[in-house]
């Protein structure tokens, strides 16, 4: 078949393959863009024939999520808000289409280890007074979202954002949401270990990691202390959980590790199961992308009902995940290896007390306290 583009520019062809994605026709269209040798060997996409993608898939791979910001300027400057795929993409930066809900639109934070300063807290309460509705809502993942942001002020926004070290960016659309530790984190007198800094680096490597933006579809991280408080690691596609392995007759070392949960649909009323894997606290950041890389490869992109964790799990097995993982982790040069030692061994973790935000409690530094507040 003749090439039917070979009239066309590159730059043409990748706007009318943009329009075509819009206008979910790319299907349809597909044999325009393939080229004489199609026939033999067809494009793929993360081994996807390019006429299987669904239409968010294909619009990621016609415009990265991290390409838009000259299409925000132009929506900025128009003072239009974006809509269809566009707010689809856009979504990636943490910026949301809630019409008609309320006008304009919403940003998400993310604040790793949901942890915030109140130099950071001011620069928040700047941006919702002079770009948003002058109020925040709280999120179920331990952070913040602002309303009626007029899209002329998104950028501006932005920028206010980042005098703060502040970011929304991987909180919305196929991201890796943000990233949870245990409330009391730091200061629980009963942890086993504070992991803020492993969710704070982890964050960080996967928003400088272009790989790692615009994956199949959002993934949740969290890191359990294992004290009074719970993150509630089961509603989280990777779960870690500190534990203390004891003595046992299996060649695992006594100490400090963490267990790994996988895989969570809440609204399915499935939750993260424990695997018996277990890893280093030091070590979950590399076990974390090493995962999170299997997916961005294998996850389905077609059919985005079928896209999550869970599914690939169901369909290739746990033990096929594993070992692709371990194979991510060799490549990584690290001599990280993912071994098992069955719950019995582990030393028993402190009472979760679900009140214990609320109120006045000790820390673990003697004659402090902190205050837990409920908000409605």
């Amino acid at each position: 078949m003749a090439d039917k583009t070979s009239g066309f520019t590159r730059a043409q062809q990748e706007y009318l393959a943009k329009v075509l994605v819009q206008a979910n026709l790319h299907r349809a269209f597909a044999p325009l863009f393939t080229g004489p040798a199609a026939a033999a060997e067809p494009e793929t996409h993360y081994g996807f024939p390019l006429e299987d993608l669904c239409k968010e898939e294909a619009a990621k791979r016609a415009t990265h999520p991290l390409d838009i910001w000259r299409q925000l300027e132009d929506w900025t400057v128009a003072d239009r808000i974006a809509e269809g795929l566009d707010q689809f993409l856009l979504r990636h930066l943490g910026f949301f289409n809630v019409e008609p809900n309320s006008q304009g639109y919403m940003m998400r934070l993310r604040a790793p280890g949901c942890q915030l300063t109140a130099a950071q807290l001011r620069v928040l309460a700047r941006c919702a007074d002079d770009y948003a509705g002058g109020y925040a809502h709280v999120t179920t993942r331990g952070s913040l979202q602002l309303r009626e942001i007029r899209p002329r002020s998104v950028i501006a926004m932005i920028e206010t954002m980042e005098e703060g070290n502040l970011t929304a960016q991987g909180t919305g659309a196929d991201s890796a949401r943000n990233l949870t530790v245990t409330p009391s984190a730091g200061f629980d007198v009963d942890e086993f270990v504070d992991m803020t800094a492993q969710a704070r680096q982890l964050s960080t490597r996967i928003l400088r990691t272009r790989e790692l933006q615009g994956i199949p579809r959002k993934f949740n991280i969290s890191f359990d202390n294992a004290g009074r408080l719970s993150c509630l690691s089961d509603t989280n596609d990777i779960g870690f959980l500190a534990t203390i392995a004891e003595e046992n007759d299996l060649g695992i070392a006594p100490g400090l590790l963490c267990r790994i949960a996988l895989c969570w649909i809440t609204g399915l009323k499935d939750f993260a199961r424990d695997t018996g894997l277990l890893c280093r606290p030091e070590e979950t950041v590399d076990v974390a992308e090493a995962m999170l890389r299997v997916f961005v490869e294998h996850g389905d992109r077609t059919n985005r009902k079928k896209a999550r964790l869970k599914y690939l799990l169901e369909k290739n097995g746990v033990e096929w995940f594993v070992a692709r993982a371990q194979e991510k982790l060799d490549s990584f040069a690290s001599a990280i290896r993912l071994t098992r030692l069955d719950a019995r061994f582990d030393r028993p973790r402190p009472p979760i007390d679900r009140q214990a935000h609320i109120g006045v409690h000790p820390q673990r530094k003697a004659g402090m306290n902190y205050i837990g507040v409920a908000l409605e």
